[in-house]
């Protein structure tokens, strides 16, 4: 028994709007910022749930209302006893250990780091091993079974590397005129309403600000 990344969609538990709506936030920044995006990836990979759960209420700080906020940490309230194992066998990593993960963080090697989790997880008992993977596939399945924003889907496919690196600066900047004005010079054509459009303006100078 293993546990890892999931490879498909299985049906999570029932959650509350403002879960998913939270979630489809979060997706909508991983499709823009690499390196949030290679974040979550790398905890996924490790199955840190302690990892994925900083990672995600990060964001969700930084892009979703206080309500949708509350609504998450009760959700992931319900798999604490999971995330507290993690936890456990982190705190528990001898010295050699915890060398070895600044290695190969420093490296980006999340193959080894995913390996000696793999090898903790499976050193549990099996009800232990169980409870982890229900946890984990139902946190990330939730996530992603999440919805992005159909005006931002519709605009973030218009954008390259160059563009999201030129969006960060006009945000970092507080240039949200120069920002707007450039994301709308990069749509030629959008059924979009000025109002979603404005709300993909606010949205996109949000989480680039950072």
């Amino acid at each position: 028994m293993t546990l890892g990344v999931v490879s498909h969609i299985l049906p999570p538990l029932a959650v509350n709007h403002n879960v998913s709506d939270c979630f489809g936030k979060i997706r909508t920044v991983a499709s823009v910022d690499n390196l949030f995006r290679s974040r979550l990836d790398s905890a996924a990979r490790s199955s840190r749930l302690d990892s994925i759960v900083k990672v995600l209420m990060g964001k969700a700080d930084q892009v979703c209302t206080q309500e949708e906020r509350d609504f998450v940490v009760d959700y992931l309230d319900k798999h604490q006893d999971a995330i507290m194992v993690t936890e456990t066998i982190v705190k528990n990593l001898t010295n050699e250990e915890k060398d070895h993960l600044n290695i190969w963080n420093n490296l980006n090697d999340t193959a080894s780091e995913a390996n000696l989790f793999l090898r903790k997880f499976q050193a549990l008992p099996l009800r232990t091993q169980i409870m982890l993977r229900k946890s984990l596939n139902d946190i990330l399945n939730t996530f992603i079974g999440s919805s992005l924003s159909p005006a931002l889907s519709k605009v973030i496919t218009h954008f390259n590397k160059s563009d999201v690196e030129q969006l960060q600066i006009y945000a970092k900047e507080h240039q949200f005129s120069a920002l707007s004005y450039f994301i709308a010079s990069r749509i030629s054509k959008t059924d979009l309403s000025p109002s979603d459009m404005n709300g993909v303006y606010k949205f996109l100078y949000q989480i680039f600000s950072y």
